[in-house]
Parts: C-alpha cells; structure tokens; sequence
C-alpha cells in the first residue's frame, strides 16, 4: 500500500490483508530537495535543531492584517511586536536576542541589513500573499553560511512551479478606516514546464495609533521554467510604501496618570507634563496643517529586490544550485528640526503656528524657516550570489559545499524634506531634496565558504558544518573629503548534531556550536556624522559564541509535543546604542563645545538559557488543542575596566559591572494556547 498526499512524503508499507483492517499512518511534511539545499530548511526527526513550521493554511487563518512576523507569537521563543505601532515597525526577538542576530532568509537569499544587521519588515509587506512556508529555527539552527544567526534563522520559502495551482482574491476591512485589496495567481507546473506565480495588493489606513497612516502597495512575479535536469527561476518583487511612525517608549503620565502615580512617579515629576491622560493610541508627533492630520514623523521606502535562481540535477546523487540577486534600496525616515512645534490645546502639535513663523518679519525678512522637516535618507545598492553543491557518496553519507559572495553599498545623507511654508533654511538657503549635515557611504564586501557532512541510517543522523567569512568594511565622507582604506575582518563558525530515532513516535536531538563572528559595520567604523573626522573604532574584536542544546519530541495520532533546553554563551557582545565620550580639545580640556565619539565597550557578556515547549492534543478529529511555554533567563554576565583608546594621545577608562541583570527588550515567559474546531 501506497499513501500519498500533496505537500507530504509518500509512505509504502506491506500489510497482509485480513477483515476489518485499520491501517494507522502518519506523513511527514515534503520538502524538496532543491529546497533543502539552497534554503537551509530543517527536516523533522533528521535535523537536530529546534524549529518550528509555519504553514500557508496557518497563515491564512490567523495572520489576517497583522504583519509577517507577529505570527510567530505563536511558537516558542519568540516574541514579536509592533513597536510603537506604525505599519510595518514590527519587530521580533528569539531567545532574547533581536533582529540584528536572527539571520532572515527569503528564498535561500539573506535580507539582514549589511550595515546594521536589522530586517525592516515594511520592506516585505504583501509577501503573506505568495509565501509557501516560514520556518523558525531556533538557536545556532541549520544555516549552512556564516550567517548571523546567534538567536534563530527565519526561513520565508514562496510558492512556485512546486506549488498547485490556484487564483485568489481577497478583501480585507478593518478598523480605523483600513482597506486592503489583494490577488494571486499560481500555476502550478504547466504540461510545457512552465510555471508562473504572480501577485499584488494595495492598503491604506488612518492607524490604529492616531497619526500613523498608512498606505503602499506590493507586487510579486516569479516565473519558473525547467528544462529536462535543470530549473531556472526569475523572481521579482517590491512594496512601495509610507507610513506614520512614532517612537516605541513613552512617559507614562503622557498615557495615564494615575497609573504614572501607582508606580511611583512623584507628584513633582507628573507637574512638569504639559500633555497627560491621552491614552495609549495618542502620538505625540502630529497636528493639523491647514486641516489636513500632518504627520511629522513618517517612514517611505521602496526595495525592489531581483533573483535568478538555476538549479541542476547533474547526477541522482548530484545537484547544484546557483542563485545571483540585486537588491535596490531607496527611502528614508522625517522628523522635525530647528525651533520646537508648539502644542494646541488637545495636545496635538499646533503645524499652522509653526508654518507661520516662518513667514517674513522684520527679523526674518527672508522669511526663512525656523523649523522644518528634514529626512534621513537610507539608501543602499547591494548585489550578491550563492552557490552550493550537494554530492551524495552513497545511502548513508552526504556532503556539501558552497560559496557566498555580497557586496553592499550604503549612501546616506540628511536633506530638507518640507519647509513648512518658508522660503529656505539656514543662512545658505536650503531648498528641498538639499543635503546637510551629514552626507556619507558606507562599503561592505563578504565572501563566505561552508562545508557540510551529513550522515543518516533509519535511527541515527548526524551533520558537521564549518565555515568562514572574510568582512570587509570602509567609508566615505562626501562634505569632510574624507574615505577610509578597507578594514578586514575573519570569522569563523563551527556546528555539530545528532538526532536518535529509536521509533516513529520518539526523536531525541542534540548539537553545539562556535561561532568566532565580526563586528557588524557600525562597530567598527565611526562616522561620527557631527564630529570632525571619520575613525576606525581602535578596541573591536570578534564577538565570541558558544551554544549547546537538546532536546525531546513525541508525535502520535492524538498528542504531540517537543521540549528542548539551550545554553547560549556570547563573549564580547555589543552594545547596539554605545555610550559617547568627550574628546580632548587642542589644549586638553574638555567642556560642551568637545568633539563626542560613540565607543565601543569591550569585554562585555551575556548568557541566554531557558526551556522551551510546545505541544498539540486532538482528542478528535475536528477539535485540536495547541499549547506552549518558555521559561528563559538572559543575564548580563561581566563586569571591569575597560580601557578604549580613541587616538594616539588619548584613551578613556570606562568602568562597568552588568553582572546578574537580566537582558532586557523581550518577555523572558512565555505562555500561550489555541483552540480550533474545524466543524467541516
């Protein structure tokens, strides 16, 4: 007998035939293996990591509105949120680590910003739409590359040739006049080995966050075509978008009052508030201007990003992929500058008194602006290519090997973006889309090689992976005529794992990993964008990891579940916003008007441990119970002197004792459950 399912693997069995049979089987889920090898998706009862699958059907039911990431509230580990409540400010952490150290990958292609190391999911908005799978790995996971995954890797797979075939459309209705309109298209494979996936969407919104509008659209094209043993992909796909912001932290008094008073805030700190009890949809950055909502603070960003993907089956024990992809960004983030705006009397910023004082007067006779608003403008150009090679020795041993090579440019400045009705700003005369205080590039180049062993019988499977990346980095400062020369840097990673099988209904796993990781850009390279001069950080070095874990999984027709314990050691981890320093004038001394200098603090370290579990009862077919709990416990773990040399004739002794704190930036309990009934 021969089960067989879309989207499963395929079961053979014996059976002797005999009245009133009951045949129990269980499929695992496919995964192809072009798949496997050009987006290091893990396997279950054959990858020994912690991961946790995130189905289309999962995604279409409880998804709805929210953005890609908060879906993963719903495993173990992770924590997302919508920050301060822009559309598509939505962060997540694994483990207690955030976005900077969880690798995302779309389609075997990373999305990690290679200045910064962030994900800016208003960058993916619509990709709901054509999204096959997310896999969360958790801890070091199955990355084959030197990828910054300390936390987890976020596997986004979408749908393709592979796929069946299907038309949608969709409309979404919601609150605070949110409107959402959405089709796709999906072929299948085509009797002439075409394939075609195609897809768009367009939403708009006032914010469920006063102010915070949004609006912006998406589009998808992926086409696949195979010809005999090869399959070539072109993919293509975009979300030009604008939405309101405002900042994640506000005081409490400015929410509620007596909550402020409850958690002790004194009577003479709550006097000195001029806007209380707005509730926690107010936002603090938007006003009127000439009956219009004016938000002083919006996002808008477009990045378009492009792949052409081959993948060949040299051989039944041969395969190879190659995939090259660009990546074009363009956009940037507003706020006001120059003289504050005043407040009106619903605490709202009063647009129309600022616009009118920068009209002329006889102490302004050039009616320039006092205050206006400026963006920051975050470009980048960056291109890449992977390229892996899978050989199979024989039933029990696989290896593999590959190539990564990036190159990456960053272009930022800050220009005037509206002059609020006056006629240009500062002494010069600023007119908009003009550059000032700041206009720079940063430069990354990456090349990065992987090894992989993997050895598998019916009970045992084990995998070795080592690779090593060399870093690149240097800058360029346009206004100060200034670049600096390429600063290297080597890393090194280093993972091991074993899964035992003693039966279909019991998995046990466990693996360890080095990693010897650079510093990301910022780290590194100071560009100081109000000092005199841009500087390499003299007391950088690798950030050091070292990560165990194991874990238990039990799977029958009516419960299953997954446990598993880690311990995360990382040495010399970096401060995402560093301390500053005042450096010396030319006399020595030191008063408001020195020059300040972020520094890095070395030395600084941090242990992440906890337990995680999940697990699913169906007592019935129709009826599923879904359960989870994390217990972690992230400390800050050193304490000393640090002394940071900033030039050759001055150095700073910094003194500082974490040890004990708990990390903070996400909940380190975590307890969450679903009922479904499927009544059909």
């Amino acid at each position: 007998m021969v089960y067989s399912y879309v989207g499963y693997t395929p079961v053979e069995k014996e059976v002797t035939l005999e009245s009133n049979m009951v045949l129990d089987v269980m499929l695992g889920s496919v995964v192809l293996s072009e798949v496997v090898v050009t987006a290091d998706i893990a396997i279950e009862r054959r990858t020994p990591v912690a991961f946790s699958n995130i189905p289309t059907l999962k995604i279409k039911e409880e998804l709805s509105g929210q953005e890609l990431p908060m879906i993963l509230n719903s495993t173990p580990g992770a924590y997302a949120t919508q920050s301060g409540g822009g559309d598509g400010d939505a962060r997540i952490t694994l483990r207690g680590f955030n976005q900077r150290n969880i690798a995302v990958m779309l389609d075997g292609v990373p999305v990690n910003d290679m200045e910064n190391g962030q994900v800016y999911w208003s960058n993916w908005f619509g990709l709901d739409l054509v999204t096959q799978t997310m896999q969360v790995q958790r801890g070091l996971g199955a990355s084959k590359l030197s990828l910054p995954s300390v936390g987890g890797t976020i596997n986004i797979l979408t749908k393709g040739i592979d796929s069946k075939k299907n038309y949608r459309f969709e409309q979404e209705i919601g609150n605070n006049g949110y409107l959402r309109s959405t089709f796709g298209i999906n072929t299948g494979r085509l009797k002439n080995g075409w394939g075609v996936s195609l897809a768009g969407s367009y939403k708009q919104g006032d914010g469920w966050v006063d102010g915070n509008y949004t609006k912006g659209w998406f589009y998808y094209l992926r086409v696949d075509k195979e010809l005999g043993k090869h399959l070539i992909s072109l993919q293509g796909f975009g979300a030009p978008q604008e939405h309101g912001q405002r900042p994640f932290t506000a005081e409490i008094a400015t929410v509620d009052e007596d909550l402020a008073r409850e958690l002790g805030v004194s009577e003479e700190v709550l006097s000195r508030y001029i806007v209380k009890d707005q509730g926690r949809r107010y936002s603090e950055f938007w006003g009127y201007k000439d009956g219009e909502v004016f938000n002083t603070r919006i996002n808008y960003y477009h990045k378009p990003q492009f792949s052409l993907r081959h993948s060949w089956q040299v051989t039944p024990q041969t395969y190879w992929s190659n995939v090259a992809y660009l990546s074009v960004g363009d956009g940037g983030g507003t706020s006001p500058v120059g003289a504050s705006i005043p407040f009106d009397s619903t605490g709202q910023l009063f647009v129309d008194k600022a616009v009118e004082r920068n009209q002329p007067t006889i102490f302004n006779p050039r009616g320039l602006s006092n205050t206006i608003i400026q963006s920051s403008v975050n470009n980048h150009f960056w291109y890449g290519f992977l390229s892996t090679l899978q050989h199979r020795l024989n039933e029990r041993l696989t290896l593999s090997g590959g190539i990564d090579g990036r190159y990456y440019r960053g272009d930022h400045w800050r220009e005037v973006y509206d002059l609020l009705g006056g006629t240009g700003y500062r002494s010069d005369s600023l007119q908009v889309g003009e550059k000032f205080d700041y206009h720079y590039s940063g430069f990354v180049r990456w090349l990065g090689a992987f090894g992989l062993a993997e050895y598998a019988t019916e009970k045992w499977s084990l995998f070795a992976n080592i690779s090593a990346a060399h870093t690149a980095y240097k800058a360029e400062d346009y206004f100060r005529d200034q670049a600096l020369d390429w600063e290297g840097l080597f890393s090194t990673t280093i993972k091991l794992g074993a899964a035992y099988n003693p039966n279909a209904g019991n998995s046990f796993f466990v693996n360890t990993g080095y990693l010897n990781r650079a510093q990301r850009f910022t780290n590194v390279i100071n560009v100081n964008r109000f000092g005199d001069s841009l500087l390499v950080f003299k007391n950088f070095e690798n950030e050091k990891i070292r990560a165990v874990e194991l874990g238990y999984s039990f799977k029958s027709q009516v419960f299953s579940m997954t446990i598993n314990g880690y311990y995360t050691n990382w040495l010399s981890k970096p401060l995402d916003t560093p301390p500053t320093v005042a450096l010396p004038n030319s006399d020595g001394s030191i008063d408001d008007d020195s020059e300040r200098v972020p520094v890095n603090i070395p030395g600084i370290d941090a242990l992440h441990a906890g337990v995680e579990l999940d697990f699913s009862f169906q007592p019935f077919r129709k009826l599923a119970f879904e359960g989870l709990l994390s217990l972690g416990d992230w400390r800050w773990n050193s304490g000393g002197t640090a002394e940071v040399v900033l030039r050759e004739d001055f150095s700073y002794r910094y003194d500082f004792d974490a040890t004990g704190v708990h990390v903070g930036d996400a909940a380190q309990t975590q307890i969450g459950g679903l009922i479904r009934y499927e009544p059909n």
